[in-house]
């Protein structure tokens, strides 16, 4: 005789296959999460990696800088006296209109900030009262003395297209694209 099917035997085979399926969750579980966690880094590590690749970006910059700073370089070489003291006055003068003021600070001649613009601070702030927003540049004159050069420069106001006003550019280059600058102070 065939021995009956009963409840409790249907249970018994119900649970046995919730039993199976936890099981088989927790073995996809462990599998899924187990090498995230051993291979997990600690935060030094993060902090590491960020540091190599921020050191990456700063050798990448650098090598950029030569690379445009070569070029700079190869240019005024081809250039005159005149030329290359109105591209370094320009250049001043785009450094201020773009508003960046600590590169225009840093090619300021030593006894000059000094005297006048003790701290980037006070040199901003009078960059910002004295200068127009978008400047036209002529370059009337120029004068040598030794090894350095005197540019007699007007400025315009190109938005307003008022009267320009004159200043003096003081510029000694110890090489090509090295150089310092100073200027009449309105």
């Amino acid at each position: 005789m065939a021995k009956r099917k009963t409840a409790s035997d249907d249970n018994t085979a119900f649970n046995m296959l919730k039993i199976g399926g936890v099981i088989i969750l927790i073995v996809l579980i462990g599998i899924t999460f187990i090498p995230r966690f051993m291979n997990s880094s600690n935060p030094t590590d993060e902090i590491s990696e960020a540091q190599i690749a921020l050191d990456k970006q700063a050798q990448e910059d650098q090598a950029s800088k030569e690379i445009e700073n070569k070029a700079i370089v190869e240019k005024l070489s081809k250039m005159q006296e005149r030329d290359r003291m109105e591209y370094y006055v320009s250049s001043f003068i785009r450094k201020i209109e773009n508003k960046d003021y600590s590169s225009a600070y840093a090619l300021l001649y030593d006894d000059f900030k000094q005297n006048y613009f003790p701290t980037e601070a006070e040199f901003e702030s009078y960059c910002r009262k004295t200068f127009p927003k978008m400047i036209a540049l002529t370059h009337d004159n120029i004068e040598r003395s030794g090894d350095v050069y005197v540019m007699f420069t007007t400025l315009k106001d190109t938005i307003s297209n008022s009267e320009g006003r004159e200043i003096k550019f003081i510029i000694q280059e110890s090489n090509l694209n090295e150089f310092v600058i100073s200027f009449s102070v309105i």
